[in-house]
Parts: structure tokens; C-alpha cells; sequence
């Protein structure tokens, strides 16, 4: 292919990547509906197999050596019906500083956005943004407002940069190298989609040495205990 895409055909790309999982029969309904019914509420315990399964207690999280450090991530809406292939990767740089006493503390992320179905932390694309430093509350929860987000065509399903408004993870951290949370957000181009009627969840994992990533599968994304949507 040639040429730029005209705004209409990049419009009718992201229509069919959020609306019709790959492979299967095109039901986008009845996957959607499915998806959302199978994707716990922020407070509900998510399936046996999930990574976020077991928290650890919040003290101890927080007195863990580093508290913060390099982590990489997966968000995944209802928006891709449950298709987890269509999971948006990043890279998380975070730096946690906990209270005297280890019971709460200040979270401060930078998030970079990584190309579509990374194999490596190094393969980013983007800008990196910096949302405020936001608290860490006793039971380890957070709620991080990063505003207005863009996530670059490379590192999407519909091959087109996304603006979303009104970004809002509603998290938990679970034990030093992993945590959760609910996603709330808006998006405002290249088409309007509603993502904050509950179902949409991203993963965070310490990064290994070596920079590898271990895909994350559909049962991972579910955040139990995060803070409820205000």
C-alpha cells in the first residue's frame, strides 16, 4: 500500500480492531457482551489462574528493596472484546517513597508506550509521559490521573494514534514486583469509545535483567482491590 490513509479509512481501522476479535466467527456483540460479563468488578476476586491472585501485605511491600524500579505492563479494554492479542504493552519506570513506618507512601511513574507485541522492554515507541505523583494509601492502593494520553499507531491493533481523555488508573499494588488496576478513559480520536463503564484492566510486572517480556494471557486482567471509581 501507498500512500497515507485518509481519516475516514483510518476511522473504519480502529472500528474493526476494537469491535472484531481476531479469528472465530464475527459476533462483535455477543464477544463484547461476553467480555465484559467475564471481567471481575475492581473489588471482585479475579479466576484461580490470574497473575493478580495474591496480594502481599502493604508494609511489606513498601520496605521492599527496591520499592520501585523498571516494570513493563499490559492494558487490555472492553473495547477488544476479550482478544488479548490487542493488549496494549508499555514501559513503567516508577520510583516509590514510602512513609517512616512502611504503611504508605508516594508512587511517581513515567510510562512509555511499547511497539505492538513486544518481546523486549527496549522496543519502545513514543513519547514518555509523566503523570503527578499520587499516595499510596494503607492498603496499598493508588489512583494515578494521567490526564490526556496518546498511544502511538505502532503500539496498537487498529495502526492509528489514539487520544484518550481523562486517563485514570484506579490501582493496587499487590507484592513488590507486581500490580494491577482498573482503567478508566476516554477516547476522543481517531473515534469516540467509552471506556469507563468498568471491564478494562492492566498488569504491571517487575522487568527481568535482561529486559524479556512474558505476554500476558486474558486471565490476568483483573485488579482485586482496587479503589472503587469515584
Amino acid at each position: 500500500m501507498t500512500g497515507l490513509r485518509s481519516a475516514s479509512s483510518r476511522g473504519a481501522v480502529l472500528a474493526l480492531a476494537i469491535a472484531i476479535p481476531s479469528g472465530g466467527c464475527i459476533d462483535p456483540q455477543a464477544d463484547y457482551d461476553a467480555f465484559v460479563a467475564r471481567a471481575p468488578a475492581p473489588d471482585a476476586q479475579p479466576p484461580a489462574s490470574s497473575d493478580a491472585d495474591v496480594a502481599d501485605p502493604c508494609p511489606e511491600i513498601l520496605s521492599s528493596n527496591p520499592p520501585g524500579g523498571t516494570f513493563y505492563g499490559a492494558c487490555l479494554t472492553t473495547a477488544a472484546s476479550g482478544d488479548v492479542t490487542q493488549a496494549i504493552y508499555v514501559k513503567l519506570d516508577t520510583m516509590i517513597v514510602p512513609s517512616a513506618d512502611h504503611t504508605t507512601g508516594e508512587l511517581t511513574v513515567q510510562m512509555t508506550s511499547l511497539k505492538a507485541h513486544p518481546t523486549n522492554i527496549s522496543e519502545t515507541v513514543g513519547a514518555t509521559t509523566s503523570p503527578p505523583t499520587t499516595a499510596i494509601s494503607a492498603q496499598c492502593t493508588y489512583v494515578l490521573d494521567a490526564g490526556t494520553t496518546v498511544i502511538p499507531a505502532a503500539a496498537n491493533a487498529a495502526d492509528t494514534d489514539l487520544t484518550l481523555e481523562n486517563t485514570t488508573y484506579r490501582g493496587k499494588l499487590l507484592t513488590p514486583d507486581l500490580s494491577c488496576s482498573a482503567l478508566d478513559a476516554t477516547v476522543t480520536s481517531p473515534v469516540p469509545v467509552d471506556l469507563t463503564k468498568g471491564g478494562n484492566y492492566c498488569i504491571f510486572r517487575r522487568a527481568p535483567a535482561d529486559g524479556s517480556i512474558t505476554p500476558f494471557a486474558l486471565d490476568d486482567f483483573a485488579c482485586p482491590g482496587a479503589p472503587p471509581q469515584m
